[in-house]
């Protein structure tokens, strides 16, 4: 079991390790949660996290709950979604969309908030990481720095045909397709 501070400075060392993104919902009071994500931004020399909804942190860039489409095409290793203004799901989706491999998504959720009041909405979080103020968290997350890395194949495949497209003799156009969320923006 870790103090909250700590399984956040572990976990983010094996998602980076992994590329994969994770939510973590934050259940205390709006100072301690305060002082988590300020304690983590420091410790993990993180410059770049938006919130989006609620009040205003220090050094954290402030948007309001339906402005996520903003973050379209931008990076950022730490998003916080605060509910207590309101939930819009599709500026909730369009924000998840810029969290680098290694960030992590903050969820404040209000119990009054829009999220606590929609059933399908609550159960979907309900399966998320929680971690509670004044409660140690449990070490046992499932990535780990033992993992294999992943197949890349694809996206080298892909590469291959763009550079091939590129240095051929005849202008043509390559069309590449993939499911959403498949990162066909990425690097």
């Amino acid at each position: 079991m870790l103090q909250p501070i700590e399984f956040l400075l572990q976990l983010r060392s094996k998602l980076e390790f992994s590329r994969h993104r994770v939510a973590i919902i934050l259940e205390g009071s709006d100072e301690w949660k305060l002082e988590l994500i300020g304690q983590y931004l420091s410790r993990a020399g993180i410059t770049n996290a938006t919130k989006l909804g609620g009040n205003a942190y220090p050094s954290i860039e402030l948007l309001s709950y339906k402005q996520g489409h903003q973050l379209l095409g931008g990076e950022r290793q730490v998003l916080i979604y605060d509910d207590q203004d309101g939930f819009d799901a599709n500026s909730f989706t369009a924000s998840t969309g810029c969290l680098v491999g290694g960030g992590i998504l903050f969820l404040f959720l209000d119990q009054k908030g829009a999220s606590s009041s929609t059933p399908w909405l609550r159960d979907a979080f309900s399966t998320l990481v929680h971690v509670k103020q004044g409660e140690l968290v449990s070490d046992n997350y499932p990535y780990s720095n033992e993992q294999a890395l992943p197949d890349y194949s694809e996206q080298n495949y892909a590469v291959e045909h763009i550079q091939h497209v590129l240095s051929g003799h005849r202008k043509r156009p390559l069309v590449m397709t993939a499911d959403r969320g498949g990162e066909k923006a990425a690097r």
